[in-house]
C-alpha cells in the first residue's frame, strides 16, 4: 500500500469529530454493560472487569475531547472503540442467554469470542484488499463493505427463526445477537484507520 492509497482510506467517509457524540458513546458504554449484567446471575466477576472497561473508555474519550478533538485520530479511535466495545458486550449477551439453558461452559465463551474476532480479521484483510486496489479512491464508485455488513447482518437475523424452527425464544435471541454483534464489528475498522494515521503522521517529514 503506498501513500496515496491509505490517505485516499483514511478521508473516505470521514467526518470531522464531534465533542457530544463522545459524551453519548461514555453513556452508552456504561448503559449498555449495566444491561448485560442484569442477564443472567448478578456476578463481581463480571461486574468488576465491565466496569474497568468503561473507566478506561470513559478517560480515553474524555482525553480525546478535551485535548484532541481537532486531530482525525480522535474521531477513528471514538469509532472504532465503542465499536469494538458494542460488538463485544452484545457476543457476551448471547453467550450469557446461553448459560440460562445450558449452564457455564469456558469452551463456549471462547467460541463466541473467537468467532467476534474472525469476523473482524475477515473485514480487515477486506479493507486491506480493497485500499491496495484503490477501491477507496475511485469517487465513482461508492464502497460497498458497509453495505454488505448490513444487508449480511440482516439476513442473519431474519433466517434465525427459520434456521432455529422447534427452538426455543432464548435460543433465537442468542443468535440474533451473535449476528448482531458481527454486523457492528465492521465498526471496529476505525481503529485499523487510527494505526494507520499513525504511520502516516511518522512518515511525514519534520
Amino acid at each position: 500500500m503506498n501513500n496515496e492509497q491509505i490517505e485516499a482510506y483514511l478521508s473516505y467517509g470521514y467526518t470531522p469529530f464531534r465533542k457530544v457524540q463522545c459524551v453519548e458513546r461514555i453513556i452508552g458504554a456504561w448503559v449498555a454493560s449495566a444491561v448485560l449484567l442484569v442477564i443472567g446471575e448478578r456476578s463481581v466477576a463480571w461486574a468488576v472487569p465491565l466496569g474497568l472497561c468503561c473507566l478506561l473508555i470513559t478517560a480515553l474519550f474524555a482525553a480525546l475531547t478535551a485535548r484532541h478533538s481537532k486531530e482525525r485520530l480522535s474521531r477513528y479511535l471514538c469509532d472504532g472503540v465503542f465499536s469494538l466495545y458494542l460488538a463485544l458486550l452484545l457476543d457476551l449477551a448471547a453467550y450469557r442467554i446461553t448459560v440460562l439453558q445450558s449452564g457455564v461452559s469456558l469452551l463456549r465463551a471462547a467460541g463466541f469470542v473467537g468467532l467476534l474476532l474472525l469476523s473482524i480479521a475477515a473485514w480487515g484483510l477486506l479493507v486491506r484488499k480493497n485500499i491496495k486496489s484503490g477501491r477507496y479512491s475511485e469517487a465513482a464508485k461508492p464502497q460497498k463493505v458497509g453495505a454488505w455488513a448490513y444487508i449480511g447482518g440482516a439476513l442473519g437475523v431474519l433466517a434465525a427463526p427459520v434456521l432455529l424452527a422447534g427452538r426455543d425464544g432464548l435460543t433465537i435471541a442468542s443468535v440474533g445477537l451473535i449476528f448482531v454483534s458481527l454486523l457492528l464489528s465492521a465498526g471496529s475498522l476505525n481503529l485499523q484507520r487510527a494505526l494507520l494515521d499513525i504511520k502516516t503522521q511518522r512518515r511525514e517529514p519534520g
